[in-house]
């Protein structure tokens, strides 16, 4: 192991209301009254310069000492997926510039930082270089730890994967290309669909996987509404997955950051929506509200954790991910402590309760 470097991770506004996270950027508007003025804030964050929103420290399990910065582009998603490519490049980089000029070495792309909107990372990739910073984007961890909560949950639920239907949306992009190569390895289920947006890309992934089971692939979203568990890994800022689509007794393993599963899916008990590759850290205080459970964080910024504290020496995890990168990040992950959280759902705790209701869904 190399010397340990100090981390920085950086991240857009999942939503508007989240901007509520950072009360300087309301400027004397009510957290209540965000909604209606969104074009007011949208403005003000256009024109803000990035912010460090918190330091990071405490502990891994292992008791490998943690300390690290997080900031914000000052961009919301519909900000990243509407603005020009080059407003948004720009927003990163200087982003990730006040995280560098702050003493981070290693820096992780969270959210839509780190989607295709920069490649995956990849386009920041030679301008980093030349400013002496080291970037990941977090997905190979984002994939394992999604592949890890659909073992988990088919786990408590007494079910076989080998008698499953696995649908994958977004199975192209770059969370999605490994999360369905460790599917079909890994777990070797009955049928795997696979659905993106690009044909030509998905017959390229379906090469890949369809000695280890049987697959099929299509464009269209419908085309999973039979499927016994959906993982979703696609980057819109919207909720793509309708209320009425899933058959009953459906699993959605939600990786999506904003979520592409909205809330309207509480009223439906006959589905159960699980949140995706949460990883359980206690010991670490983040020093304000990450928007997601107390005691755990996202895969992508557990990944920039683990590989600052390994102390690599060049960028990792760039691109599309490269499915011989999991050994690897399944033994950082190991080394230092970063377990699955327990399973939660729209960040609330999955209790027994709910798991037996679903399991009578299931066999019924």
């Amino acid at each position: 192991m190399k010397d340990t470097k100090k981390f920085g991770f950086v991240s857009n506004f999942k939503g508007i209301e989240t901007v509520a996270l950072v009360p300087e950027m309301l400027d004397g508007i009510h957290a209540n009254q965000i909604l209606n003025h969104q074009a007011e804030i949208e403005e003000r964050l256009l024109y803000s310069n990035p912010i460090i929103a918190t330091r990071i420290r405490g502990q891994t399990e292992t008791g490998d000492d943690v300390d690290g910065l997080f900031a914000f582009t000052t961009l919301t998603a519909n900000q990243m997926l509407n603005l020009p490519l080059e407003i948004v490049m720009t927003k990163i980089k200087q982003a990730v510039l006040a995280l560098a000029n702050s003493g981070c070495e290693v820096i992780g792309l969270g959210s839509l930082t780190g989607s295709a909107l920069t490649g995956n990372g990849k386009r920041l990739m030679k301008w980093a270089t030349e400013q002496d910073i080291l970037l990941t984007s977090g997905n190979a961890f984002a994939a394992v730890g999604t592949v890890m909560t659909v073992e988990k949950i088919i786990s408590q639920l007494g079910l076989q994967p080998r008698n499953l239907t696995i649908g994958i949306l977004g199975a192209t992009g770059s969370i999605g290309w490994g999360v369905s190569q460790d599917i079909a390895i890994k777990l070797g289920p009955s049928h795997l669909k696979l659905v993106s947006k690009t044909i030509g890309k998905l017959e390229e992934l379906d090469d890949k996987v369809r000695s280890y089971c049987s697959t099929s692939i299509s464009t269209q979203i419908n085309d999973l509404c039979d499927v016994d568990l959906l993982i979703v890994t696609t980057a819109d800022a919207g909720s793509l997955v309708s209320r009425e689509m899933p058959k009953s007794g459906m699993i959605i393993v939600d990786e999506t950051q904003p979520s592409n599963v909205g809330p309207e899916f509480l009223s439906r008990k006959d589905v159960l929506v699980v949140d995706g590759a949460f990883i359980s850290t206690p010991r670490i205080d983040y020093g304000m509200n990450m928007d997601c459970p107390a005691g755990m964080i996202y895969a992508c910024m557990a990944q920039t954790m683990m590989l600052s504290l390994y102390g690599i020496d060049d960028h990792f995890d760039l691109g599309r991910v490269d499915y011989g990168l999991f050994p690897e990040v399944r033994n950082m992950a190991e080394r230092y402590g970063m377990g699955l959280a327990p399973l939660h759902s729209f960040s609330k705790p999955i209790t027994k309760e709910r798991l037996d209701e679903f399991a009578l869904v299931c066999v019924s």
